[in-house]
């Protein structure tokens, strides 16, 4: 299937930086355009071309278990949040959290004592704002990867916050919170390739680990690599 006959979204994850894999929603505007929406580690949403993002290899798949009126309603959501840009901290720990839109605005909103999202989570987050689950984020626990993955990006934090921008708060924060539960990109895009959701644990990791061997042999199982 061509990328070009996205009608409305489909979510995508890649290599960025090795070894950390990136994921986020492509979505098509009001101007019939494609575009990659995306949270970045200093917590900032963008909203670029899919040209700009042919340095990193994707692969992407259309949510099959989504109605396309949904699909169409998350589009909209995308391009809102591609004009409001609101920031949203970078935070490893995830409560069930959404977007709500108000008077104009549009307000990042959690549960729990989760305080931001991570680039997986902010995909969760804006299906979420559209009563859509994706996992069942109770049957996951935290795995010795997780923790090693945490400590890595920890560092890049710590190292980099000031050149970033991002607050020393939330540098410590996300420190207390090591280790903690992570919901992966390549769990995201297995959720998204079932007809069945929320997806559970799992078959999450077992199909999100498909995914992934799929995306390192640079050939893919999903609706298209661009």
């Amino acid at each position: 299937m061509p990328i070009d006959d996205i009608d409305h979204i489909a979510v995508a994850f890649g290599r960025s930086v090795r070894p950390f894999i990136h994921s986020g929603i492509i979505y098509r505007d009001d101007r019939d355009s494609l575009l990659f929406l995306d949270l970045d580690l200093k917590g900032d949403i963008s909203s670029d071309s899919l040209e700009a993002k042919r340095a990193t290899r994707f692969a992407w798949t259309i949510p099959i278990g989504v109605s396309g009126i949904t699909l169409e309603q998350i589009a909209s959501l995308c391009q809102y949040l591609a004009e409001i840009k609101p920031r949203v901290p970078y935070g490893f720990k995830y409560t069930p959290s959404v977007f709500r839109t108000e008077a104009g605005s549009i307000q990042f909103s959690t549960s729990g004592d989760s305080f931001g999202l991570t680039c997986a989570t902010f995909v969760l987050c804006v299906f979420e704002s559209h009563n859509v689950r994706l996992l069942k984020e109770n049957e996951w626990d935290c795995r010795v990867d997780d923790e090693n993955w945490q400590s890595a990006v920890y560092e890049l934090m710590r190292n980099n916050g000031e050149t970033f921008g991002i607050p020393q708060t939330e540098i410590d924060r996300n420190q207390g919170d090591i280790p903690c539960i992570r919901f992966r990109p390549q769990e995201v895009i297995a959720a998204c390739r079932s007809r069945e959701i929320p997806l559970g644990f799992h078959e999450a990791e077992l199909l999100g680990n498909e995914c992934l061997a799929s995306l390192n042999a640079m050939h893919s199982v999903l609706g298209g690599v661009w």
